[in-house]
């Protein structure tokens, strides 16, 4: 059975950002997404949490599931992947909700926390 579970992250920055509107390249009804760096330290807890839900997920076979991270040699940094359908609520600092024709532009560099759920699929012969 799929888990769903909730997340959110520690301050990192943005990379390639799609929030305050949606990318239509490889989807025509569009993809609100962006990619975010953490430090390994900061992104340990979220690691442990996609992996632990790939392990309950599917055994054995969790080791050939895609993740959403990718670790960087270089910089010993780690870029989650993050995506959605729908357009994401946008806060600020205090948590209180932006009115969406007062959100700031986000760029790329920008420092953002992300929050939302984790779902795991099986899907064409995919898992992840």
């Amino acid at each position: 059975m799929a888990q769903k579970i909730t997340f959110s992250t520690a301050k990192g920055t943005a990379v390639y950002p799609y929030i305050t509107r949606a990318d239509f390249e490889y989807n025509a009804e569009g993809i609100y997404k962006t990619k975010l760096k953490l430090s390994a330290e900061d992104a340990a807890p979220l690691i442990k949490m996609v992996t632990d839900a790939a392990n309950d997920e599917f055994g054995a076979k969790a080791k050939s599931a895609r993740m959403p991270f990718t670790k960087l040699d270089d910089t010993n940094e780690v870029e989650f992947s993050t995506k959605s359908k729908f357009k994401p609520t946008v806060v600020d600092s205090s948590g209180a909700v932006i009115p969406e024709d007062q959100v700031p532009p986000i760029y790329g560099g920008s420092v953002i926390k992300c929050a939302g759920t984790i779902y795991c699929y099986n899907a064409g012969g995919n898992i992840g």
